[in-house]
């Protein structure tokens, strides 16, 4: 039986734990993903990245720059079983730059990413995977912060590139300075995740798990699944995948649309009669 592991899904391990901020690279949601187990994308956070990523296609165009959309990889990570991650990358363009781009609606992440330059470790950790899939160096990632007028129209107010390099020895840079994260560390998430697919093991949980503001699990909806199994309310897969499939459920019924921001409109002043 095969197994796919999605790009989105990418992190990192440092020192033998995983660190992610979105509760996609934790292991164990990759085990319940991989089994079927899934929670609905909100409508708004689809529509956000197609607008950005259009933009960006737009932009490209308009300078007469070459360019492939939606370029598909598949990378086998095992042999023991058929798993492999297989997605699209966003954009490559000519000879074999990747660009990957990131629309939000989020004024937490207009402030950190945008304004602070705290680049999302998963967002970094998918496109190294692109550039690994690609045998690429270099490649960016083009963040955009939408607001919405009164008539449904997703606006650009403000946008953020980040030039990523992989380094001779492996190391990541953005923007010019390293971070704290190597490809080998992005490999060794990917290792993991095969090994966890393959034996199907509830791995621990990642770095800052606990954490209810930027943790992975504060708003995973797998939380309360997790939890009940530390507590070793139960220890069998299956009572692991069932409670996870409760959680899904309950996550579909409670899903509300996130209301974007609307686009400030300034008064003018009334003329003094």
């Amino acid at each position: 039986m095969s197994k796919r592991l999605h790009p989105s899904s990418a992190a990192f391990v440092w020192e033998g734990t995983v660190v992610t901020e979105y509760s996609s690279g934790c292991l164990r949601y990759i085990l319940i993903s991989a089994n079927g187990i899934r929670t609905p994308i909100p409508e708004e956070y689809m529509r956000v990245g197609a607008a950005h990523e259009e933009m960006y296609a737009a932009e490209l165009t308009a300078k007469g720059v070459q360019y492939e959309r939606e370029v598909k990889i598949r990378i086998p990570i095992s042999t023991a079983l058929d798993v492999d991650i297989s997605g699209r990358i966003d954009f490559v363009i000519a000879p074999n730059f990747i660009t990957e781009t990131k629309g939000t609606i989020s004024k937490n992440t207009r402030l950190k990413v945008l304004r602070k330059g705290e680049v999302k470790i998963n967002q970094l950790a998918q496109l190294v995977s692109y550039l690994i899939a690609r045998q690429a160096s270099t490649g960016q990632l083009v963040t955009g912060y939408y607001e919405e007028t009164e008539d449904n129209v997703l606006v650009l107010k403000e946008r953020r590139d980040f030039l990523v390099r992989i380094a001779e020895d492996g190391g990541i840079l953005i923007d010019g300075v390293p971070s704290m994260f190597t490809v080998y560390d992005q490999l060794a998430h990917r290792t993991l995740a095969a090994e966890v697919l393959e034996t199907n093991r509830i791995a621990d949980r990642p770095d800052n798990w606990h954490l209810k503001y930027g943790g992975p699990c504060g708003f995973c909806a797998f939380k309360d699944t997790c939890d009940k199994y530390d507590a070793g309310a139960f220890k069998d897969l299956q009572e692991f995948l069932a409670a996870a499939t409760i959680d899904a459920e309950i996550a579909a019924i409670n899903t509300r649309e996130p209301v974007p921001n609307k686009v400030k409109v300034k008064k003018q002043r009334k003329e003094k009669t």
